[in-house]
């Protein structure tokens, strides 16, 4: 039996909250003559339930972000040709993330309380 099948189960215990060592996992295996196979099939349950906990955080964040999951926005399916206003080339730069590469920060203006996300009236500006 490998040492690190025993500190996979303690890692993975952690994760889930558990208190529980590489010492008693190998403690607990000798005093109920686990076998190699058990060990395996006890790390195996944990790993399960460490990757189970981690979709249910990531999906309760993705719930809770309000973002559309759906029918996600992306760049591929909005359509620029809305955009209109002084600067309106500087958004539909956006896809190329020049501002991202260039370490530049973006400021999306338009009325105030407007959370609408076709593009109708926003400015974009590059700060420095």
């Amino acid at each position: 039996m490998s040492d690190s099948l025993y500190e996979k189960i303690q890692a993975d215990a952690r994760y889930l909250n558990l208190d529980i060592c590489v010492q008693e996992v190998a403690q607990l295996a000798i005093k109920d003559s686990l076998s190699d196979d058990d060990i395996r099939a006890v790390s195996i349950v944990f790993s399960y339930l460490r990757e189970k906990k981690t979709e249910t955080i990531v999906n309760t964040q993705l719930r809770l972000s309000r973002l559309p999951l759906k029918e996600p926005k992306t760049f591929e399916n909005f359509d620029f040709s809305l955009i209109h206003g002084k600067q309106s080339d500087t958004l539909k730069t956006l896809p190329t993330l020049s501002a991202l590469y260039a370490h530049k920060n973006l400021a999306f203006i338009g009325p105030q309380g407007w959370e609408d996300t076709s593009g109708h009236g926003f400015g974009a500006q590059m700060l420095s």
